[in-house]
C-alpha cells in the first residue's frame, strides 16, 4: 500500500525540520519496518538524505583530485552510517556517488558543470553496467547525432533517478560512458525485479532502443570505464554500505542482550564480541581500501587490495549472520522484527559476480608482492 499526498505530507510535518544527515538517519531507521518504505516514502527518503548534506558529500567526492584523504575516510564512514539504516537507500546513495565520480574522472570542464550542477539542483544519479539480452551499443548517425540501441538490467532507481551513466560498446566493442535520461516511464519495465531482498532499490529493465544522444552526453573516451584503480578498485563503497549492514544487527544483537539481563552469559557475551571483532576489521579494510584507490596509491596493488577489502567485508556479514542468528533465534525471520529486513536485504546485496575470480585476481597480485617493512600488504 502507497502513502497518499496527505499522508506524505503529515510523516513530514510530525519529523520535523532535518538538521543534518545524522538526524534524518537516525529518523528513517526508527520507520525501518515500515511497509510503506518501497514507495513513494522511500524516494524521500533519498531525497531528503541528499538535501540534508549527503548530496554535498557525494559532489566533494565527484571533485575529489586525490589529495584529500579525510574527505574519502568521511565518504566511506557516511556509506557505512546509510547501509546502518536502510540498505536500498545504501544502494541508491552509492550508485548516485559513483556516478559522480565517474563524472569527476572522465568529464571535460563544460560537462561537468552541467551534470555536477543538476546534482547540485536534486537531480538523483546511478551508474548501470548491467546489459540486457541485446546490449547497449552506440553508434553516430548521419545527422551527427549519436544513436543508441539495446538496453540495461538491474537499472537500480527506476522512477526515482534523474540521470544514469551507463556504458554502451562502440563499433569497435570498446566500452563507452554516456549520459541518459532516466525519467521516461514507458522505458521502465520492474517486472523482472521479484527478488527476496533489495526490493525497495526499484530495480529492473530498462530500454535504450533509439535513444539520440549529443557529443556533450557521452564521458570520456573509449575504454576510460574500465580503467583502474577507479573500476574494480571502487567496490570499496557497497562494502562500506554492505558493513553497515552488518553493524545495525550488531547494535540489534547489543540492545537484545542488555534488555533481557544477559550481559552475564559468557556465550552471549562472546558471540557480541566476536560481530564487534568482525565490525572492526570489516571497517579497517574498507577504510584502507579507499585510500589507496582515491588518493594515488600504486594501481595494481590498490585494486588487489579492494577485492580483498571485499572479500573479508563478505566474510565478516556472512559469519556475521550466523553468529546473530545463534543470539537471536527464529524471531528475526519474522516480519516486524527489526532485524528481518536488514538480514535479508543483506543476504541478497552481498551476492555479487564471478567472487571466486575476484579472490584469484587479487591472490595473484600478492603473490609477486611481498610485506613491506611495516608488516602490511604493499
Amino acid at each position: 500500500m502507497t502513502p497518499s499526498a496527505r499522508q506524505l505530507r503529515e510523516l513530514r510535518e510530525a519529523a520535523g525540520p532535518i538538521q543534518s544527515p545524522e538526524d534524518l538517519l537516525e529518523r528513517i531507521a526508527n520507520r525501518a519496518g515500515d511497509p510503506m518504505q518501497g514507495g513513494p516514502l522511500f524516494g524521500k527518503d533519498v531525497r531528503d538524505c541528499l538535501a540534508a548534506g549527503v548530496g554535498a558529500d557525494a559532489l566533494g567526492y565527484g571533485r575529489h583530485d586525490g589529495s584529500d584523504a579525510a574527505l574519502i575516510r568521511h565518504v566511506a564512514t557516511r556509506l557505512r552510517q546509510i547501509g546502518q539504516t536502510s540498505l536500498s537507500l545504501g544502494r541508491i546513495v552509492e550508485g548516485h556517488m559513483n556516478a559522480l565520480r565517474l563524472i569527476g574522472l572522465y568529464a571535460d570542464p563544460l560537462q561537468k558543470d552541467t551534470w555536477l550542477g543538476a546534482a547540485r539542483s536534486g537531480s538523483i544519479f546511478g551508474v548501470w553496467g548491467a546489459d540486457a539480452d541485446s546490449p547497449v551499443t552506440i553508434r553516430k548517425s548521419e545527422d551527427g547525432s549519436w544513436l543508441l540501441s539495446g538496453g540495461k538490467r538491474f537499472a537500480s532507481g527506476l522512477g526515482l533517478l534523474g540521470h544514469a551513466v551507463i556504458t554502451a560498446r562502440d563499433a569497435r566493442d570498446n566500452i563507452q560512458l554516456v549520459v541518459i535520461d532516466a525519467t521516461d516511464a514507458s522505458r521502465q519495465n520492474l517486472s523482472s525485479w521479484k527478488t527476496s531482498g533489495m526490493q525497495a532499490t526499484a530495480s529492473g529493465d530498462f530500454t535504450c532502443q533509439d535513444m539520440k544522444l549529443s557529443r556533450a552526453d557521452l564521458i570520456g573516451g573509449p575504454g576510460d570505464y574500465l580503467r583502474e584503480p577507479f573500476f574494480e578498485g571502487g567496490v570499496w563503497r557497497y562494502a562500506a554500505v554492505q558493513l553497515g549492514g552488518l553493524e545495525a544487527l550488531t547494535d540489534i544483537a547489543r540492545r537484545h542482550i542488555v534488555e533481557r539481563d544477559l550481559t552475564e552469559n559468557r556465550e552471549m557475551s562472546r558471540r557480541l564480541a566476536d560481530l564487534v571483532m568482525a565490525c572492526e576489521t570489516g571497517r579497517l579494510w574498507v577504510e584502507e581500501a579507499a585510500r589507496r584507490t582515491e588518493c594515488g596509491s600504486p594501481v595494481t596493488t590498490s585494486v588487489a587490495y579492494a577485492l580483498l577489502a571485499r572479500e573479508t567485508v563478505e566474510r565478516c556479514c556472512v559469519e556475521g549472520l550466523a553468529i546473530f542468528d545463534r543470539m537471536i533465534g527464529a524471531a528475526s525471520f519474522f516480519e516486524g522484527h527489526p532485524a528481518e529486513p536488514i538480514r535479508r536485504d543483506l543476504s541478497f546485496f552481498l551476492r555479487q559476480a564471478n567472487l571466486d575470480g575476484k579472490l584469484h585476481a587479487a591472490a595473484r597480485v600478492f603473490a609477486r608482492n611481498a610485506i613491506d617493512d611495516d608488516r602490511r600488504i604493499s
